[in-house]
């Protein structure tokens, strides 16, 4: 695999570039750019996502990096409210996108954090 990192705060590129480095990982790049101003001719596979705000902006904003059969992941909390979940489902619908959901729980020590990856994949049809 060829994977690119993109992040908007230099001092986390720079780490992942070091640790590319280290590691010798040479399929490992990093772009120092926030992923709603990089501009790429490149389509991926899979564009992951962290810490977003809204599932229809990430939708729309991955959306041309997307290769043919390409897939958006999304981490985020899984009490999602109602209405950004069905702002979420009508965008995926007019990207041709597909939503399926994987809640998780992590423990860490006492508490109990519940999240969700999203996945929205290209239709084949």
């Amino acid at each position: 695999w060829q994977i690119t990192a993109t992040d908007g705060t230099g001092k986390k590129i720079d780490f992942v570039r070091r640790c590319a480095a280290e590691l010798d990982l040479t399929n490992l790049s990093a772009e120092h750019a926030h992923a709603a101003h990089w501009q790429s001719e490149r389509k991926f596979d899979v564009v992951t996502l962290r810490a977003v705000t809204k599932i229809a902006d990430a939708i729309s904003m991955c959306r041309p990096f997307l290769s043919r059969r390409g897939n958006v992941v999304i981490y985020k909390t899984a009490d999602l409210d109602k209405e950004e979940l069905a702002a979420g489902r009508a965008a995926a619908r007019q990207a041709k996108l597909v939503e399926t959901q994987f809640p998780y729980s992590l423990k860490i020590g006492l508490e109990t954090l519940h999240r969700s990856l999203m996945v929205y994949a290209t239709r084949t049809a």
